[in-house]
């Protein structure tokens, strides 16, 4: 019985408090700013898996640095990155006499798409071994594997908390029922009214409206007990539950893949914060110098 008091007790400062802070809620007015003004969406990160996103962005960049080489690799446009700029016109003027006039414009765009495809070239080849790097690393430790027992380990220990606390206002409910019950039932309230004559023989009776109310608490004490020590009993139980799970969680803790967790989060975090954007940026500089040779030459990739 001290057990559910207790229980009772905490339930009825927890329900005081959520009421304190839904009284605060309810006066604050206007806007979240994070709802006016939501952030931009975060990078997927790049700890568990290579973000299919990132792989995408990955195999577009190789397609067009391709598209590019190819172009390059044909003779006139290849050979214009090493020759003078009349040299470059006459070859024009000789097989496309009408890009003979824009013979620098072209030459200078070459270069940019070179100088572009290069640099993107080199960004994709070097993020593309972190990220093998970082699988290799996953598969030799069995991080992945490790991070899903750790996970469910941590789930099971929050349900089995979820599940004690409910319990628990549910005991503390039952028990503010019990005490509600034998208040009525322990009340001093007159259950019947009897009649007598003058002799003293009683020759009525009528029950009042608290025989009733009495009579019921009666009848709903016993279940009102029982519901209560259920509830707490199985708050009990739920809460031994997150002690046994607390416990394996700290025994099957390893430190050596927990080390290799901290260098994956932390390379996760450059490429997501830095190398996936640079990538990014260097794609839409080679795509613009696609374009803009494109608009001179008429090639379409």
């Amino acid at each position: 019985m001290s057990l559910t008091l207790a229980t009772a007790r905490r339930s009825s400062l927890l329900s005081l408090t959520l009421a304190a802070l839904l009284t605060l809620l309810a006066a604050c007015h206007g806007v979240d700013p994070l709802l006016a003004n939501p952030p931009p969406p975060t990078r997927p990160d790049a700890v568990l898996r290579t973000p299919p996103e990132l792989q995408a962005d990955l195999a577009q960049a190789a397609r067009d640095e391709a598209a590019v080489r190819a172009v390059l690799a044909q003779p006139l446009w290849g050979d214009a990155l090493s020759q003078p700029t009349e040299a470059f016109r006459a070859a024009l003027a000789a097989r496309r006499p009408e890009l003979a006039p824009q013979a620098e414009a072209l030459q200078a765009s070459l270069g940019a798409l070179f100088t572009r495809a290069a640099t993107l070239g080199s960004a994709t080849r070097q993020l593309s071994v972190r990220l093998q790097a970082m699988e290799q690393v996953r598969q030799q430790t069995g991080f992945v594997a490790y991070v899903a027992q750790r996970a469910e380990l941590f789930n099971r220990r929050a349900e089995a908390l979820r599940a004690a606390q409910r319990a628990g206002g549910a005991a503390a409910t039952q028990a503010m029922e019990v005490e509600r019950q034998r208040a009525i039932r322990d009340s001093g309230k007159v259950e019947r009214i009897d009649y007598v004559n003058s002799s003293g023989r009683v020759v009525d009776s009528k029950y009042t409206l608290a025989h009733d109310e009495k009579q019921r608490a009666r009848l709903l004490l016993p279940f009102a007990h029982a519901a209560a020590r259920e509830q707490a009993e199985r708050a009990a139980a739920e809460g031994e539950q997150a002690e046994r799970l607390a416990w394996v969680i700290g025994a099957t803790r390893d430190g050596r893949i927990e080390a290799v967790a901290r260098q994956l989060f932390e390379e996760s975090d450059r490429i997501s914060g830095q190398a996936w954007p640079r990538l990014e940026a260097q794609h839409r500089a080679l795509r613009a110098a696609m374009g803009a040779f494109s608009a001179l030459s008429g090639h379409r990739f």
